[in-house]
């Protein structure tokens, strides 16, 4: 029968087909560490592997083919971050208005040494310091203010 023969042909040639480590060789099972989408083709009838003997030409090599596995994506670098401006330079409060020194007097102003004693200058007192018109801001020691008016040596 001539379409016994052609079925008997065409299960070896189908396995040929599809892939040989999905049918295996001659020589045993189909490799197990291969990932194949095809599927195994059953005989279709129990006289075809009967007749089906084996071939006396090599089979030939199993090839693999594997899909192409893309390379991992490679992370982006993390955006620089905003340039950090230095903090400000502190706040320098301005100089405090020098105080009346230990070698001023409390009681004028501008100031007039703490001594034994203070003449105005140009008058008759014999010093050992002179002053100018000061402002009597507290008791006059040195009596400079004789009119008690709050100004000392107005006269000279």
């Amino acid at each position: 029968m001539p379409g016994r023969a052609l079925r008997i042909l065409a299960a070896p040639l189908v396995c040929a087909a599809v892939s040989v480590s999905a049918c295996g060789d001659l020589s045993g099972p189909a490799p197990t560490t291969h990932h194949s989408t095809s599927t195994p083709v059953p005989a279709s009838h129990p006289s075809s592997t009967a007749a089906a003997a084996p071939s006396t030409s090599p089979a030939p090599a199993p090839t693999s083919t594997s899909s192409p596995t893309a390379a991992p994506a490679t992370p982006r670098p993390a955006p620089p971050s905003p340039a950090q401006q230095p903090p400000p330079p502190p706040a320098v409060a301005p100089p405090l208005p020098a105080a009346p020194g230990p070698s001023c007097h409390p009681s004028y102003d501008p100031c007039v040494p703490i001594t034994s004693d203070v003449d105005c200058s140009g008058g008759s007192g014999n010093g050992p310091a002179y002053t100018g018109r000061v402002r009597v801001v507290g008791p006059d020691e040195y009596d400079l203010d004789r009119d008690n008016d709050g100004i000392g040596c107005e006269s000279g």
